[in-house]
């Protein structure tokens, strides 16, 4: 008994690429190729860097990559290089504007311990870095 016809579909004609972009990536992370990109891991570490490749699985690479503490409205940096971030880590990923993102006041790491060793709650909080409004929102 025959249940279904297998009939010729206009995505069978596709290539491989068109059907990864089409079907197997919804939310995909392909138009954020090359950009400059924000990425909170599920401990709380923040990564910058320009996205260049993902995988099914969310992993991602980062180049020029850079881990971020953020203590009140200041900033430290530390430089990375190129980065590999297992998907299963992935919290959030946003688009950051370099214009805003140069205007953060940046501390050398001196002053990070410093600043850390006064901070009287060991929490994380995210409300300042989001109120910066670093992202640029898509539709």
């Amino acid at each position: 008994k025959l249940l279904f016809k297998l009939t010729k579909t206009k995505s069978m004609n596709s290539s491989p690429a068109q059907l990864y972009v089409r079907h197997a990536v919804k939310a995909s992370l392909v138009e954020y190729i090359d950009k400059y990109m924000m990425i909170i891991l599920r401990d709380g570490t923040v990564y910058i860097g320009e996205l260049r490749t993902f995988d099914q699985f969310t992993n991602v690479v980062l180049e020029n990559a850079w881990c971020r503490h953020y203590i009140d409205t200041k900033l430290y940096e530390k430089y990375i290089g190129t980065l590999l971030i297992r998907g299963d880590n992935v919290v959030f990923f946003a688009e950051i504007d370099p214009n805003k993102d140069a205007a953060i006041q940046r501390i050398d790491e001196k002053q990070y311990q410093t600043l850390k060793k006064n901070q009287k709650n060991d929490e994380k909080d995210f409300s300042t870095l989001f109120s910066w409004n670093l992202t640029q929102y898509h539709d």
